[in-house]
Order: structure tokens, then sequence, then C-alpha cells
């Protein structure tokens, strides 16, 4: 059964295309590895956000981590 629901779920998600929203025909996996980038983004500029609103906190835990990744990802 479990072998059953890895195989329908890898079908699911990177082999049959989607109507639903933001998907635009493509696999659920295709947009969110789309996304990828822009979630980023995002994520960067709620970090820059919040040092401007608070410089004394300067970054969150999540900000910490995320931008650690940034980097060794650049590297």
């Amino acid at each position: 059964m479990s072998e059953d629901l890895d195989k329908w779920l890898h079908y699911y998600n990177t082999e049959r295309s989607h109507s639903g929203r933001y998907c635009f025909g493509k696999t659920p996996m295709q947009t969110w590895l789309d996304s990828k980038e822009l979630a980023n983004k995002n994520r960067l500029t709620n970090c820059i956000l919040q040092l401007k609103r608070q410089p004394e906190v300067f970054f969150d835990e999540k900000c910490i981590v995320f931008i650690n990744d940034l980097t060794n990802q650049i590297d």
C-alpha cells in the first residue's frame, strides 16, 4: 500500500498538469520550484524591513538562518 501511495504522489505532483490557481497547466512541483525564487526575495525583503523597523533587534533567528543559507548558496 505504501508503495502504491508513493507512486500516486509522484504522479500527482510531478507528472500530471494541474488546473489549480497559479499552476496554469504546470505540475504542482514545477509551480513550487518556479515560486522558490520569488519566495526567497520576499523573505529577504521582510528581513530588511524588520532591520529598518527595529535596528536594535537586528534579525530574528529565522532571518539569520535564511541569510546564512543564501550566503552558503553563493559560496
